[in-house]
């Protein structure tokens, strides 16, 4: 999956990475170097204790751009993230996520939006009864580094702690994946099983593309 990834961000332009890792870190770095052999620029920021979402990001801080990109790495879609990236720079809010439809909303952070793609509501793995919304993140952001000022410890969560913020301060949007588009989530077992059954029978080719 992390091959994965790292060839589809690759795809849309992006030149370099920065790895968030923690167990078997060591492993990923031995097998990923510095990126050079998959055509990518490759750092890494290793959480020797739990740090949250926003805590690992928080971490590496002075690495990044003042407007970068995060992704978690059991979830990949086809998109060219160029053009979505564009259009949160444009905006100059404080983050822009990425939404598809799903079935079984208590399994993902929701978001309710406004008209104008602003998130008016985000609940991390709502019950049914919380959310008229199916709108699930993709765990893929565009972020600005203004978004670490809301944050004064050393554990936190985007999805818990700083999006619900943002929501009532209408600094973040949202967008949902366009049609022609796929994702694929491998976050559960029973989903990484399925996913690899699908492919052996012609399905996802877009993954090795």
């Amino acid at each position: 999956m992390l091959e994965l990834v790292i060839a589809r961000l690759k795809k849309s332009g992006i030149k370099r990475a920065i790895m968030l890792t923690g167990y078997k870190a060591e492993m990923i770095e031995e097998h990923f170097g510095d990126g050079s052999k998959f055509g990518m620029e490759i750092d890494y920021s290793v959480e020797t204790k739990p740090l949250g979402s926003a805590g690992a990001l928080h971490q590496v801080q002075g690495l990044l751009d003042d407007n970068f990109f995060v992704c978690n790495c059991d979830t990949i879609c086809n998109l060219d993230f160029r053009e979505f990236f564009a259009r949160h720079e444009k905006r100059g809010c404080l983050a822009t996520m990425l939404f598809a439809p799903v079935d079984d909303v208590e399994r993902f952070g929701i978001a309710e939006l406004k008209p104008d793609g602003k998130i008016h509501k985000f609940l991390e793995k709502p019950k049914k009864t919380e959310t008229k919304s199916n709108l699930a993140s993709l765990q893929m952001f565009a972020l600005s580094k203004n978004i670490f000022a809301r944050v004064h410890k050393d554990m936190f969560s985007l999805e818990r702690e700083i999006f619900p913020h943002l929501c009532t301060e209408g600094k973040i949007y949202g967008e949902q994946l366009p049609k022609g588009c796929e994702w694929v989530d491998v976050g559960t077992l029973a989903d990484l099983q399925r996913i690899e059954k699908e492919i052996s029978q012609g399905k996802h080719k877009w993954l090795f593309a």
